[in-house]
């Protein structure tokens, strides 16, 4: 071959098809997820069990509920619930809260981490959704952060739960395209599996960049279908397209033609397609910023992720805020309640003062 030839042949090969798919998913993977809670390696429920019942005659009850729970992961704390009820024919969570007298946030972290996750969010959108005014805040946060599996679980626990088909419930309490967004989402239709296809990134792109240029008619129905059904990978390059097209920021042109509820919801599907540890960060930053704190929405971010990716979660928090969580929850809390969500964040329980 002529060595003239070879830095073309070489440029043509980086810029084929299935390299520039090679490098798109190289780029897309992003770091390793780091849990905060992984488990025990020496598990044993009814050893476990039978401690736990020990443990709520004695007088350091609190630690010792405190200190197993928090030492293993969901699956195993659900063996350990199993088997208390198999040794002792009773409930768990109703035996910690009748012998701790505990109620308020502590009561809510604790119990929150004897439930399985799906059956955790079914609850967490019941309270959203039940109250005089709807909690978008919480349904967007849930609805746009879960997967195909987990969305469809959390439907099936709703309506074993509340004898009420979750979807009718936001149909009933919401409207427009925000509702449609938000059942678009629930339907669990997005591809989970799809790879990078810049053709079709292409089209998606130039459709949502036409709809802006004529005013956004028809955008928020363009919006509703790609947002809800393309993968997650599928959505990075498609933003990246529209900002070519369109010389902005896909949040930059939400942010200017999108309203309310909607542009809430659809700031948040980006925001999470683009960097969830960040999603996460930013959403556990506002639950403590400012005078109170929203418990719920604190509880519900540190139990749902720490055996996922509360380590890149803190990791992307101190980036952000130049402080870490574990600083923020120790000016936001205070007692058993602070202890808990320290265990869960990652604090060796030998540092918690309890």
């Amino acid at each position: 071959m002529p060595s003239i030839l070879r830095p073309a042949l070489k440029k043509m090969a980086a810029d084929s098809p299935d390299t520039r798919r090679r490098n798109l998913l190289v780029e897309f993977e992003g770091p390793a997820d780091v849990p905060t809670i992984v488990g025990s390696s020496f598990f044993d429920a009814e050893a476990e069990a039978k401690a736990l019942h020990e443990a709520l005659k004695g007088f350091a009850k609190n630690k010792v509920v405190m200190d197993i729970l928090t030492s293993h992961n969901n699956g195993q704390r659900r063996s350990i619930v199993a088997a208390y009820h198999r040794l002792y024919n009773k409930e768990l969570a109703s035996t910690i809260k009748h012998e701790l007298n505990i109620m308020g946030h502590y009561e809510q972290a604790l119990l929150a981490l004897l439930l399985e996750p799906a059956e955790y969010d079914a609850r967490e959108l019941h309270h959203a959704l039940s109250g005089p005014f709807t909690d978008h805040d919480t349904v967007i946060e849930i609805l746009c952060s879960r997967n195909n599996k987990e969305l469809l679980t959390i439907s099936a626990n709703y309506y074993t739960l509340y004898h009420k088909e979750l979807e009718s419930i936001i149909r009933h309490d919401t409207k427009g395209e925000f509702e449609h967004l938000l059942l678009a989402l629930l339907s669990a239709h997005r591809e989970e599996n799809q790879a990078p296809d810049l053709e079709l990134a292409d089209k998606d792109a130039d459709e949502l960049y036409q709809a802006e240029t004529t005013h956004w008619a028809g955008a928020e129905s363009s919006f509703t279908r790609i947002l809800s059904s393309r993968s997650y990978r599928q959505l990075l390059i498609t933003f990246r397209q529209f900002e070519k097209l369109a010389n902005e920021d896909i949040e930059e042109a939400i942010k200017k033609n999108m309203h309310g509820e909607l542009r809430a919801l659809m700031l948040s599907i980006v925001k999470f397609v683009k960097n969830r540890h960040e999603f996460f960060a930013e959403c556990l930053y506002k639950s403590m910023k400012g005078l109170g704190t929203n418990d719920h929405k604190l509880i519900r971010i540190i139990v749902g992720r720490c055996e996922k990716d509360l380590g890149n979660i803190k990791a992307e928090f101190q980036k952000l805020y130049n402080k870490t969580l574990e600083s923020f929850i120790e000016g936001d809390t205070s007692g058993n309640y602070k202890h808990i969500l320290l265990a869960l964040v990652g604090v060796p329980h030998h540092q918690l003062k309890h």
